[in-house]
């Protein structure tokens, strides 16, 4: 039994791989040659991801780049392209997926930490992801505005709430 546990999410995440792969062959011949189907990919890596954890995901999306190489692109059941091309649409597909693990990781480690130690709140992890999704769109902002974001971002984190942060202030730099 303990041996079935340890092969149990291996098998789930390439028979998931395998359906979506199945779905989208079917869609391909069907559709005549659809262009971009890798990255309906990327539900079933971070679906694996949240489920079990980063190495099987990355199992996942190795095996999901040899299905879509092998099923879905031009020429059919080769392991080669035709049109280089389509290996960027595979290298792109590899780095999205990358980072969608890492942020499911990021999103579910909160959860997971719970688990072992109750004292620890529950949304740890997901503050900390979206303080640093906002963190970056702040600094792309300043970028945007082509205004000097040097310490000011540093300020503008530690000095200001949450409520602050997110706000539609009056002055423009209401929270630096």
């Amino acid at each position: 039994m303990r041996s079935l546990n340890g092969v149990l999410p291996i098998v789930v995440s390439v028979g998931l791989i395998s359906a979506v792969t199945a779905i989208l062959w079917r869609l391909n011949s069907t559709a005549a040659g659809s262009y971009h189907l890798v990255y309906v990919y990327l539900f079933a890596v971070a679906l694996i991801a949240a489920l079990y954890n980063g190495r099987l995901a990355l199992l996942g999306t190795a095996l999901a780049l040899i299905c879509a190489d092998y099923f879905l692109q031009k020429p059919l059941y080769i392991l080669g392209n035709d049109n280089p091309l389509e290996y960027g649409d595979l290298f792109v597909f590899a780095l999205l997926a990358i980072t969608a693990i890492k942020v499911v990781q990021v999103l579910t480690r909160g959860r997971a930490s719970a688990a072992w130690r109750p004292s620890v709140p529950t949304q740890r992890g997901s503050f900390s992801a979206i303080f640093l999704i906002s963190s970056l769109l702040i600094a792309s902002n300043r970028r945007l505005n082509r205004q000097p974001f040097g310490d000011d971002l540093r300020r503008a984190s530690a000095g200001c709430t949450a409520s602050r942060l997110f706000a539609v202030p009056h002055n423009a730099n209401a929270c630096i």
